[in-house]
């Protein structure tokens, strides 16, 4: 059973450790556009609370946030160090434009990221603290990245 908090989908990893999963019911990839309902400006909290345990936020599991047709923008919390497989694989809103506007991680150390994480959301504004990113394998792919000092908010 997932996690359910602010209508954000959680799955327990570990004893204290939760990943992003996407909220389709029944996961079936050639229906991620379907099921797929993220909408709007999401902001994934550092920790989540469930039946009395504190969860860390540590992951964003396979297809997360895939072929989200109505999301603007993403906030990852400083406690992300992995993003999985296609988790925030393409979708093309309905004007041809790509649907995640800006993507911010909060992260210090760029997260580990699977090869397929982004496909063509390499031309998504990145919002990160520091310049590492910029090196950083697969994040040095992404066009527009805005680095900000730690505590300037984006």
């Amino acid at each position: 059973m997932p996690i359910i908090d602010n209508g954000i989908w959680y799955e327990p990893i570990s004893d204290n450790e939760v990943a992003v999963i996407n909220n389709c019911q029944v996961f079936e990839p050639r229906m991620m556009d379907i099921c797929s309902d993220y909408a709007g400006d999401i902001t994934i909290p550092e920790t989540v609370e469930h039946n009395d345990v504190t969860y860390q936020v540590t992951t964003i599991g396979n297809f997360a946030f895939g072929h989200c047709e109505r999301l603007n923008s993403v906030t990852l919390p400083a406690t992300i160090t992995n993003i999985k497989n296609r988790a925030f694989a393409i979708y093309y809103a309905m004007d041809g434009n790509l649907a995640l506007d800006t993507l911010t991680v909060l992260a210090t150390t760029p997260p580990q990221v699977a090869e397929d994480s982004f496909n063509e959301y390499y031309h998504t504004t990145l919002c990160v603290l520091n310049d590492s990113y910029r090196r950083a394998e697969y994040w040095k792919n992404i066009e527009r990245i805005i680095v900000s000092g730690s505590g300037v908010r984006f």
